[in-house]
This record gives C-alpha cells, sequence and structure tokens, in this order.
C-alpha cells in the first residue's frame, strides 16, 4: 500500500469508513454500553457508544474523549466507566 493512503485513510481497514471494533459491551441501567478505543499513534484513544436498545435501529450516542491509553483494553475499562457516568448524569434525557 502506498504511503499517502495509509496517510489519508485508505485500506487496511484503518479508514473512516472500517467499522468501530467493539472490545467490551456491558449493560447499565437499562442503556447498552459498547467500549470501542479508536488507535491512534500506537495508543488508544477512549470512545463508547451507548445504545437505547439491543435493536438494530436503536438510537446510539457517541462518547469520545481526548485520553490516550497504552493499551485497548485500559481504554475500554475507562470507555466503560466514562459512559456509566455519561448516563448517570443525564439518565432518560440522554436522547431527547
Amino acid at each position: 500500500m502506498s504511503f499517502f493512503k495509509k496517510l489519508f485513510g485508505g485500506g487496511d481497514g484503518g479508514g473512516a469508513d472500517a467499522a468501530p471494533k467493539v472490545e467490551a459491551r456491558v449493560t447499565y441501567e437499562g442503556f447498552i454500553i459498547e467500549a470501542a478505543p479508536m488507535p491512534e499513534g500506537g495508543q488508544f484513544r477512549l470512545r463508547a457508544f451507548i445504545l437505547e436498545s439491543d435493536e438494530p435501529d436503536a438510537r446510539k450516542e457517541t462518547v469520545i474523549r481526548a485520553d490516550l491509553f497504552p493499551s485497548a483494553d485500559t481504554a475500554s475499562q475507562f470507555a466503560i466507566t466514562k459512559a456509566k457516568q455519561v448516563i448517570d448524569e443525564q439518565g432518560k434525557f440522554l436522547f431527547s
């Protein structure tokens, strides 16, 4: 693969169209949390999805933070913690 394709996100599944890899999935207070750390420069950025339900057309909110972690596992743990905090703060108003 050419240098420019790698640099601008072409091929290899690293581009913007690549489906995020869900590392962990938990249910909390009736919501589903999926931790899907984003690889970035040899580290992992915190990212989580909060789903309203398990239905295919369920509404989803995304939580992304500037925090970087050395491993996907660590980023996943913190992503779940942060998503729980968002649910605790916003609860039923999360999708309004």
